[in-house]
């Protein structure tokens, strides 16, 4: 009996070699984003394209994405004059620099700016991935890179106009003007929906919707889902939202990563330029870094921000197709664009996946480089008589604070989201900046004092280097932490902490607790409130005993 192919049949290949790549990467201790790009590499080399099912899925995805970014977006923390004069001025020097080695490769004015230009952009989605992964997005190199990036963007649609030759629609302004009219009632909307289903397909609805819009009126749909997002950023929803599209726009990701992997083909004509502009890479992180120096940011943030941001945009897919349809680009320049941007991805995710050890190994290096001024990134330098430390002000911190100071308790709380320290700070809680993965902090904080830190991060990774550098210079403070998954719990007390809370166990032996009788209750009324009473708000410290 004959086999029949079905449509489906190309989508089950594709995910079941995503899986075993993703599975080898992640042995390896690399991204499983890594082995995906792999094995798209190994299925373009096999001849295969990426259909149409699994580009719109990874589009799909990245929209999902930059809508995530969007949420964590606050306009009045992201644009300031390192983020935007640093952005400008990379991009003119950049684009100079690529320029001129085009020409001395011997590319006419015209096609060596287009190149130029291209390969100053770096990949938005990229970033915003890694960004994300590690809780760093509300970080303050996150926000920067994310200036940078929206800035990048913006430029972005300028070149796509000019490639294209298309000018954007009058109706652009339109759009703008239309959203800004309906976002009160856009988030009374969403306040409305009292469904966990359909407030996530009201998310996903109005990241694509958006980003589909800005389409329509030659606008980059990127920006588009990214505006969709900060339209509701304030919300008090936005960090529910952020979390429920995680798992979709993740499994949508797998096809943009395999769909970028199959566009990159071996047989380029021009080797020569693959290996210069593979090497241009690392000037565009070290350029980064002057220039965020110079402007008077710390050296950590300037060389996490310059990190983040090494990398070719795939936008230059984009404008590279266009400009090969219109005759601007010969489709061997086209197959140099497509692989060299694979190669950055890459080089970006390993690299950014060890970003902050990297910067401890360098940073005797790259401190000489800080001016000698006050900064605008600069950690608390002092946490006066506190004798605990909570680290990460959520919800999960904020319910640990609150419990210490009722217990009578001197407590600071740190965090680096400044919409978060302002809340705090409004409800009177002794908060100060300071990123728990910042090694200078420690080194700089006088720790004489405290007893106990709770390590309240949301990411895994992120409470683990916080409590290996808690451990390095307060070896006597009781370390509490909390772990989802037992190999979490595992690392967390193999780096030093002295208690681990596993969340659902210990969710599940509260709910046993609360259904006894009451006659045989414990009665725990004085020691939480209502509002706290959720097993993942508690904490266990036994710093005094």
């Amino acid at each position: 009996m004959a086999m029949t192919e079905t449509p489906m049949t190309s989508e089950l290949l594709y995910l079941t070699t995503a899986l075993a790549g993703g599975a080898a990467a992640s042995r390896l201790k690399l991204p499983v984003f890594v082995g995906y790009l792999g094995v798209g590499v190994a299925f373009g080399m096999a001849g295969h394209t990426p259909d149409e099912l699994l580009l719109q899925a990874g589009e799909a995805g990245v929209l999902l994405l930059l809508f995530g970014v969007g949420l964590h977006l606050r306009p009045r923390n992201l644009f300031s004059l390192p983020m935007m004069l640093g952005g400008f001025l990379h991009l003119a020097i950049s684009t100079t620099v690529c320029v001129v080695a085009a020409r001395y490769m011997g590319f006419a004015w015209g096609e060596a700016l287009l190149w130029g230009l291209l390969l100053s952009l770096s990949s938005t989605v990229l970033a915003a991935k890694t960004l994300d992964s590690g809780g760093e997005l509300t970080a303050f190199h996150g926000r920067v890179a994310i200036g940078i990036l929206i800035l990048q963007d913006i430029v972005a649609i300028a070149i796509l106009v000019v490639v294209s030759n298309t000018a954007t629609s009058l109706w652009s302004l339109g759009v703008v003007a239309l959203l800004l009219a309906v976002r009160n009632p856009l988030q009374k909307w969403m306040l409305a929906i009292n469904s966990d289903e359909l407030q996530l397909l009201a998310a996903v609805l109005l990241a694509l919707g958006v980003a589909e819009l800005f389409s329509i009126v030659n606008l980059n749909p990127e920006l588009g889902a990214i505006t969709a997002g900060a339209l509701i950023a304030k919300l008090p929803l936005s960090e529910t939202l952020a979390d429920r599209i995680w798992s979709v726009k993740e499994l949508l990701l797998v096809g943009f990563f395999l769909s970028i992997g199959m566009r990159a083909s071996p047989s380029v004509e021009h080797w020569e330029l693959v290996v210069a502009f593979t090497i241009l890479l690392p000037f565009k992180a070290w350029l980064f870094f002057a220039l965020l120096v110079l402007l008077g940011l710390r050296a950590r943030t300037a060389f996490l921000t310059g990190a983040s941001l090494t990398s070719y945009s795939e936008f230059m897919l984009i404008a590279g197709a266009s400009a090969n349809a219109h005759g601007l680009l010969s489709s061997a320049g086209l197959n140099v664009l497509t692989l060299v941007t694979v190669i950055s991805f890459a080089i970006h995710l390993p690299i950014n996946r060890l970003s902050h050890q990297l910067y401890d190994r360098f940073q005797g290096m790259t401190r000489h480089f800080e001016r000698d001024m006050s900064h605008p990134d600069e950690p608390a330098s002092s946490i006066g008589a506190a004798q605990y430390l909570v680290l990460g002000m959520g919800r999960t911190g904020t319910a640990a604070y609150d419990f210490l100071r009722r217990r009578g308790e001197k407590v600071t709380g740190l965090d680096t989201d400044p919409e978060v320290l302002s809340f705090q700070l409004a409800a009177g809680r002794r908060v100060a900046y300071g990123d728990a993965q910042d090694r200078e902090l420690w080194r700089a904080l006088r720790l004489t004092s405290v007893l106990g830190a709770v390590v309240a991060l949301p990411r895994a990774d992120a409470r683990l280097r916080t409590t290996e550098l808690l451990r390095e210079y307060a070896p006597k403070v009781v370390i509490s932490n909390f772990a989802m998954y037992q190999h979490e719990a595992e690392q967390l007390r193999a780096a030093g902490a002295d208690n681990v809370s596993s969340l659902l166990a210990e969710a599940g032996e509260r709910l046993a607790e609360l259904s006894l009788v009451p006659a045989r209750a414990p009665d725990l009324s004085a020691e939480l409130p209502a509002e706290h009473c959720s097993a993942v708000d508690n904490f266990s410290l036994n710093a005094k005993q």
